[in-house]
Order: structure tokens, then C-alpha cells, then sequence
């Protein structure tokens, strides 16, 4: 009887364009699972599939599998896992899989630690201690945290970080992309006081005298700085970021990843594509102010060395978990500093 929930093993059918370039390019047969062809409108199974030289060549009977191989080739048992087709990303920020892998990880559990602000602190004291600065343009970055599971239940401020350090500037990025908290040097470095207005299309959140901020930045307010402190300074870097953002994608089992809004790191990802580096297919749809990339020989329906401009990126809101999204009805609770 076949089971159909998947199992945390996971591994994917299309384990052809990771694996291939992980293990020397011999066959390979796996077996002793639920292989999941996901052909038709019902669950389709084979008994073993054959991957050789980076290719799916067979799936179905075991003992004709066995036919089409020769004797080096590698047996996988999957012990009764669930092998499935790759992964197709439907919406995320691929090179912000990269600027994730090197900065501090600020995820809940159980993808993370921080669960409160004194263990943000503390994991941000650790990463820079660990790591420096010289990939992050000289700031102290954390990347992921959730005011709603935090068990404080708010947004961290200037005052909390500022326990880190008060001299390096500091930006810790909310798990929605939409908001950031910076420190005293930070705010200072970025040219925000009590006298800064908030911009269009973003706040600037004051303290109780309704003018000195308290470090919280939401949407264009926050995400020009962002944008800023996690670009890559050199090539190499950016090379970094694709390269720990493609291992990323692979290692939860997508073989098609997405870029939901391109700006200048397109040209950092069509030259990584130009060297041939990408073993996935990655999608790019670059911001509606950068128009002039569609004219490029990436745009179009074919991947090129794995990589394409499928659209443009349209933005006309918020988001849900800031509560800054159009919405047909109230927020049961509304955003901060609103009624």
C-alpha cells in the first residue's frame, strides 16, 4: 500500500540537476520508495528510477532497470521514503537566499532560534563575533524575525539593539521583507532623526514624543536601505550570495527557483548564468522602474544557461504580516500608530 504523505526525506524526481552536480557523473538507481512520477490526474508510482550523466533514462520495473546499467552502477534504497518531482517555486526572492546565508539567522523555531529579543540580541553578538562585517558593508545584519511569535510580541527598537553596539550600525530585516529596525549609529548613518519626514510610501515609527524615530521602518522607508545593506560589494560576493542561494533552493528539493523582483542583481545573476554556474532554472521578474531589461536577451520563454526574465514586477501594496495590504476589510488589529 502506497503511502502518499511525504516524508522529510523528500529527495525529487528532477534529482537529476542537483545530485548530478554534487556526485560524479555515474548512473544511479533508486528504489524501495514511493516514486512519485506526478504524470496524470491520480498518484502515478514506478517501482525504481535510473539517472545517469545528469538525465532521468528510465522509470518503471526495478529488473528493467537493472538491464540498462551495468555493474558501477550506484544503488539507492530510499527505505521507504517518498521520492518527487522538483519543487517549482511559485513566489520568493532567490538572491535573498544568499543574503540570508550570511547574516544572522533570525528565524523562529524551528527554522531558527529567536523566539524573544534577548535571544535576537544575543545571536546577532555571535554572528558578528564570528563572522565581521566585510560582507554586509560594514553593518551588523539578522535576517527573518517575526514580531508575531516573538514572545514579547512586538517589534524590536533602536533602544534593544543598541545593547549590541552602539558604535557599528545595525539592521535586523522582518521574515516579510517589509520592514527593518536599525540602531542609534545605524539611524544616524542612514541621515533619519527627528526632524525626517516620512517618505512616500513608508514610516518612519517615533517614540511618545511623536518625533525622535525608534528605529522601526516600514516598507519604502525601510526597503531602500535594505536593499543597500544586503547587496553584494564586489563580484566575488555576489558570486557568494548565488551560490549559497542555489544550495539553499536545492536542499528543500526546488529545481525552479524565483527572483519576485530583480533590480540591480539581475546583472549579478545573468553573469552567474554566463558562466554557466546555475544547476537550477531560475525565473527573474524585474521591478516595473527598471523597464529596460526587457529588452535584454534574457527576457522570453527559454532559459538561457538557466536563467530568464519571465515579467516584470508590478508593486501596489504591503504586506499581510505588517499589515500594510490592501484589504476589502479592517485589520482585527491595525497597524501601528493607526486607529
Amino acid at each position: 500500500m502506497f503511502r502518499t504523505t511525504l516524508k522529510p526525506f523528500s529527495l525529487f524526481c528532477s534529482v537529476a540537476l542537483a545530485l548530478a552536480h554534487f556526485q560524479a557523473l555515474t548512473a544511479t538507481l533508486y528504489y524501495g520508495g514511493d516514486i512519485l512520477t506526478m504524470e496524470g490526474d491520480s498518484p502515478q508510482y514506478v517501482e525504481s528510477l535510473l539517472v545517469d550523466r545528469g538525465k532521468i533514462i528510465f522509470t518503471g520495473n526495478r529488473k528493467d532497470a537493472e538491464k540498462l546499467s551495468d555493474n558501477s552502477v550506484t544503488l539507492i534504497d530510499l527505505q521507504g521514503m517518498t521520492l518527487v518531482p522538483g519543487f517549482i517555486d511559485g513566489h520568493s526572492h532567490f538572491f535573498g537566499f544568499g543574503a540570508q546565508a550570511v547574516t544572522a539567522n533570525l528565524l523562529a523555531s524551528p527554522d531558527g532560534e529567536v523566539n524573544d529579543i534577548p535571544t535576537m540580541l544575543k545571536t546577532l553578538k555571535s554572528w558578528y563575533q564570528e563572522n565581521g562585517t566585510d560582507k554586509t558593508q560594514g553593518w551588523i545584519v539578522g535576517m527573518g524575525f517575526d514580531d508575531a511569535v516573538l514572545k514579547e510580541n512586538r517589534f524590536p527598537t533602536r533602544h534593544d539593539l543598541d545593547q549590541v553596539s552602539e558604535n557599528i550600525p545595525i539592521m535586523v530585516v522582518h521574515i516579510s521583507g517589509h520592514f527593518s529596525v536599525v540602531n542609534s549609529k545605524g539611524l544616524a548613518m542612514l541621515g533619519i532623526d527627528a526632524n525626517s519626514e516620512n517618505p512616500s510610501g513608508g514610516v518612519i515609527r517615533r517614540e511618545q514624543d511623536d518625533k525622535t524615530p525608534n528605529g522601526v521602518l516600514e516598507e519604502l522607508a525601510a526597503i531602500p536601505a535594505m536593499i543597500k545593506m544586503i547587496s553584494p560589494a564586489t563580484p566575488e560576493i555576489a558570486n557568494y550570495y548565488i551560490e549559497q542561494a542555489q544550495k539553499t533552493a536545492v536542499s528543500y528539493g526546488y529545481t525552479t527557483a524565483q527572483e519576485g523582483r530583480a533590480m540591480g542583481n539581475h546583472e549579478q545573476l545573468a553573469a552567474f548564468a554566463e558562466a554557466g554556474k546555475f544547476y537550477i532554472d531560475v525565473n527573474s521578474y524585474v521591478d516595473y522602474s527598471m523597464p529596460q531589461y526587457m529588452n535584454s536577451k534574457w527576457f522570453g520563454r527559454d532559459y538561457k544557461n538557466g536563467y530568464r526574465i519571465a515579467g516584470l514586477k508590478l508593486t501596489l501594496d504591503g504586506s499581510p504580516q505588517g499589515r500594510t495590504a490592501w484589504r476589502t476589510k479592517e485589520y482585527l488589529l491595525p497597524p501601528d500608530g493607526q486607529e
